[in-house]
């Protein structure tokens, strides 16, 4: 299993599913208090800032820098609207469970996702070695 880690991909997974489980849960209990959609948008808020974390500092073993972190959200901003729009519809034109219907939307963003963080941690990783 050890070797697995060594693989950027692999730690973005695990990674990913750490901060999927969660940003779930803190879904399931605003669930009981708002809207699915704003329970959806606060978690979304606090998984960004969690999975910022995760990936700059274990995934792709990079120094967190204000640069990423201004660019991190933007990134994330664009999952955030497919993600949304994907919700929607799963609930209100094909009736999903609200509860079940995020699980499907992380299936589907999820590789659109490591390819864009990739490419920003890479882009900042080389940046901070032709600086020095």
């Amino acid at each position: 299993m050890k070797k697995f880690f060594k693989f950027p991909s692999f730690r973005f997974l695990a990674g990913g599913a750490a901060n999927t489980l969660i940003t779930y849960i803190i879904y399931l209990i605003l669930l009981q208090f708002i809207s699915y959609k704003l329970s959806y948008t606060v978690t979304y808020i606090a998984g960004i800032v969690i999975g910022y974390l995760i990936n700059a500092i274990w995934v792709f073993q990079s120094r967190p820098s204000k640069k990423t972190a201004i660019i991190y959200p933007f990134v994330y901003l664009t999952q955030y609207l497919l993600g949304i729009g994907l919700l929607i519809v799963l609930v209100d034109y094909l009736s999903m469970d609200e509860r079940f219907a995020p699980i499907l939307v992380i299936l589907v963003t999820l590789p659109l996702m490591y390819l864009m963080t990739r490419l920003l941690f890479q882009n900042a990783n080389r940046h901070a070695y032709t600086n020095n």
